[in-house]
């Protein structure tokens, strides 16, 4: 009985052992991978920091320009609207009378002029400001690249923060950041939609990722990628059996 007392005993301590080295092991990779992430964050934080100290200028895009007009219209109350005006719009507006009025935004996603309001309301109607509303979705981007990289691609940690470094360097998400552009919020809820498709397991990444399709027009891709990225959605779906029709 000594012996069988004795065997089980040691059992226990080794299972003990055993489970204590995975959730040490386990706790310290993930703790690694945290650190990772911040140190990313922070690396792309100093990088737009330094470009735009040395790029800073009046915003020279169309699209950022546009877009911060939405956003000090919505704050003054004129509703999602820009100052700028189509050629044809500017004779019907002057047929009527009707210069000194906002012209209304039909044409492309106000999404980004909604986010720049937010940032308006809250720190006020500067340049800089302009600046925060996109490179707050470009800093936003990478700890999702690089999610992405690890869960859905399956790529090992070194791969993954090369894959991160490739889109922080990346000279045309990093201008657009900068200048008010759109491209860096396309970029993050087109990988975010991806990354909700390929989370099969849960029924509700389907609803998520439908909710991120309907920002389609906000995304710099095209309408026939849009249209495609909401075909494999759909598919996936049924071939899943999360959604009929």
């Amino acid at each position: 009985m000594a012996i069988e007392e004795l065997l089980r005993n040691t059992r226990i301590a080794i299972a003990l052992k055993n489970f204590y080295q995975w959730f040490l092991m386990t706790s310290l990779h993930r703790l690694r991978e945290k650190y990772i992430l911040l140190v990313l964050v922070f690396v792309c934080t100093l990088l737009l920091t330094g470009l735009y100290w040395n790029l800073r200028t009046h915003i020279y895009f169309d699209d950022g320009f546009e877009f911060a007009q939405i956003g000090r219209n919505i704050i003054e109350g004129k509703g999602i609207s820009i100052n700028s005006y189509p050629l044809p719009g500017l004779l019907i507006l002057q047929e009527n009378n009707l210069l000194d009025y906002p012209w209304p935004v039909l044409h492309k996603s106000p999404f980004m002029g909604i986010a720049m309001s937010v940032a308006m309301s809250i720190f006020g109607t500067y340049d800089w400001v302009i600046s925060l509303s996109s490179s707050f979705f470009y800093i936003l981007l990478i700890p999702v690249v690089y999610i992405f990289a690890r869960r859905v691609l399956e790529f090992d940690i070194p791969s993954s923060i090369v894959s991160t470094l490739v889109i922080m360097t990346n000279g045309i998400l990093a201008e657009g950041a900068i200048f008010g552009m759109s491209e860096p919020a396309a970029v993050f809820f087109f990988l975010t939609f991806l990354f909700f498709v390929r989370k099969k397991q849960h029924q509700y990444a389907y609803y998520l990722a439908g909710i991120i399709a309907g920002q389609r027009s906000e995304w710099r891709i095209g309408e026939d990628d849009s249209s495609s990225a909401y075909g494999h959605l759909r598919s996936s779906a049924r071939r899943h059996g999360s959604v009929g029709g």
